[in-house]
């Protein structure tokens, strides 16, 4: 069974699974953001939630096989520090198993080999023991802590800082790549 992913830039036809995603019980419960029509359609530039010029958006992850849509990105970058913070991930039933790695790998080799990106950061609720497992198997550091940073569940929340250096990714994951770099262009054309 293969289990690759196709990653694609969110376009106006995955509005509503975007919306769906990152409104879903599972994600809210774990400290997402709420996103709203009025998040994405700020976002809207010929009809996609993303802009190429400052790498701001909204990446959506397809089973290469079946084209199904399983999991979206949301990606908020500072060339200025050159840094991009994530957040997002697959649909339950894809979480945990060779997608879900794949999916992360892919929207990591994006964002480095496109953007002059040195670090690559999110902030987890440190409730979510499940994801903190996931993201420390795929190389990311426990940086620190923000004690009660977010309220969710009705009561403030803790949240761990977790990041991955450029040069982490490229010994960790560089290999997978040789001649398969995730390019602009034909992420756009395909």
């Amino acid at each position: 069974m293969s289990h690759a992913v196709d990653l694609r830039f969110g376009e106006l036809i995955h509005k509503e699974f975007i919306l769906e995603l990152f409104n879903s019980t599972e994600f809210l419960e774990n400290g997402m953001r709420r996103t709203t029509d009025s998040n994405l359609s700020h976002l809207l530039k010929d009809n996609l939630y993303f802009d190429f010029d400052s790498g701001n958006g909204f990446l959506v992850f397809l089973e290469k096989d079946t084209t199904k849509k399983i999991g979206s990105v949301k990606i908020a970058t500072s060339l200025r520090n050159q840094v991009a913070t994530i957040n997002g991930g697959v649909i339950n039933d894809y979480f945990g198993t060779a997608y879900s790695r794949t999916s992360l790998i892919e929207a990591l080799q994006f964002l480095f080999s496109n953007y002059p990106i040195k670090r690559i950061e999110m902030n987890i609720l440190a409730s979510n023991q499940r994801s903190l497992r996931f993201h420390d198997k795929m190389g990311f550091i426990r940086e620190g802590i923000k004690r009660k940073a977010w309220f969710c569940n009705g009561c403030l929340q803790d949240q761990v800082i977790m990041g991955l250096l450029k040069e982490e990714f490229d010994s960790l994951y560089a290999n997978q790549f040789i001649g398969n770099e995730v390019n602009l262009k034909e992420l756009f054309l395909q």
